[in-house]
């Protein structure tokens, strides 16, 4: 049984070897990294700050997800102060999703500018 083990394991590892090596040397030419060429607006950074400033009629937890739904942020939003914070997105964040469930279902696309979001889940009389 350690035998066959053995053999099923050596196999596998020679055969990724194999698989990740190249016969070809196509598309694979040396450039010295002091030759590169960078475009003058091409941004280094990873992640941003942003300015959230987010109000609702009751306190309750909020999320801020990106498109695919994955939690970037959670906070509390209380009901007279709100939620003013700066927080850390990644800087490929260009849309969020606001999401406040306290009293309904309730959720915002938003899109970032100017490194801002603000929003109220108060409604709006009219």
């Amino acid at each position: 049984m350690k035998l066959k083990l053995k053999c099923i394991f050596l196999t596998v590892i020679l055969l990724m070897i194999f698989a990740g090596c190249s016969l070809t040397d196509e598309n694979q030419e040396a450039v010295n990294i002091k030759n590169l060429q960078i475009d003058d607006n091409f941004n280094f950074e990873t992640e941003r700050w942003i300015n959230v400033e987010l109000h609702a009629l009751y306190t309750g937890t909020f999320y801020l997800k990106d498109m695919e739904g994955n939690i970037l942020y959670k906070g509390s939003i209380d009901q007279n102060a709100g939620f003013v914070q700066k927080i850390k997105l990644p800087t490929s964040i260009t849309k969020v999703k606001i999401e406040y469930y306290e009293v309904e279902n309730e959720y915002k696309n938003y899109e970032i500018r100017d490194n801002e979001i603000v929003y109220s889940f108060v409604p709006q009389i009219r």
